[in-house]
């Protein structure tokens, strides 16, 4: 527990214990999300940097490769709709966002049942 969380089970008679461990807990919950979040902030940053040349890559394959390696719960499925195209890109960099994708959408799921749906609209591309 952290401190801020300590600080709040001070002496507080006109607030039921039940309701403390609550809110207590509810505070500990928030301040692991904060920090999940200066965490994957923190990671976002750092993308795309480093010298690595542009590539094309297939995303049907990265998603793919992708979903295999991070651990999906049981009672979470993802699926790809339609076919994902080619991007000339950095490999590393299109894998760590698209990675960063999957697991807040895995994390906002939480132990629930869902679905992540992947997918791709293409807005067409002019001469102009």
């Amino acid at each position: 527990m952290n401190l801020l969380s300590c600080w709040t089970c001070g002496d507080r008679s006109d607030v039921s214990d039940a309701e403390i461990r609550a809110q207590t807990s509810l505070l500990a919950d928030r301040v692991d999300r904060l920090d999940d979040l200066v965490t994957l902030t923190a990671k976002y940053t750092q993308i795309g940097q480093g010298d690595e040349p542009d590539t094309a890559v297939h995303l049907d394959d990265l998603v793919d490769d992708l979903i295999g390696t991070i651990g999906v719960p049981p009672q979470v499925s993802i699926r790809v709709e339609g076919r994902l195209p080619v991007v000339r890109v950095r490999r590393t960099a299109i894998a760590d966002i698209l990675s960063c994708l999957l697991d807040n959408a895995l994390r906002q799921i939480g132990p629930a049942e869902g679905v992540v749906r992947i997918g791709c609209d293409s807005e067409g591309s002019s001469g102009g």
